[in-house]
Protein backbone atom coordinates (compact mmCIF):
# COMPACT_ATOMS: atom_id res chain seq x y z
CA UNK A 1 0.00 0.00 0.00
CA UNK A 2 2.67 2.64 0.80
CA UNK A 3 4.61 1.59 -2.83
CA UNK A 4 1.61 2.34 -4.53
CA UNK A 5 0.74 5.98 -1.88
CA UNK A 6 4.00 7.08 -2.58
CA UNK A 7 4.47 6.37 -6.19
CA UNK A 8 1.54 8.52 -7.63
CA UNK A 9 2.65 12.07 -5.71
CA UNK A 10 6.33 11.10 -7.47
CA UNK A 11 4.44 10.44 -11.26
CA UNK A 12 2.75 14.14 -10.50
CA UNK A 13 6.08 15.97 -9.73
CA UNK A 14 7.82 14.43 -12.74
CA UNK A 15 4.83 15.13 -14.93
CA UNK A 16 4.69 18.80 -13.50
CA UNK A 17 8.78 18.97 -14.27
CA UNK A 18 7.90 17.89 -17.53
CA UNK A 19 6.04 20.46 -18.33
CA UNK A 20 8.13 22.97 -16.72
CA UNK A 21 11.15 21.95 -19.05
CA UNK A 22 8.76 21.59 -22.68
CA UNK A 23 7.00 25.46 -21.61
CA UNK A 24 10.81 26.57 -21.01
CA UNK A 25 11.99 25.15 -24.30
CA UNK A 26 8.87 26.39 -25.99
CA UNK A 27 9.45 29.94 -25.17
CA UNK A 28 13.23 29.65 -25.75
CA UNK A 29 12.18 28.84 -29.67
CA UNK A 30 9.59 31.49 -29.52
CA UNK A 31 12.74 33.93 -29.17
Amino acid sequence: MSTSYFSKPRLYGYTFLGFLIASTLAGLFML
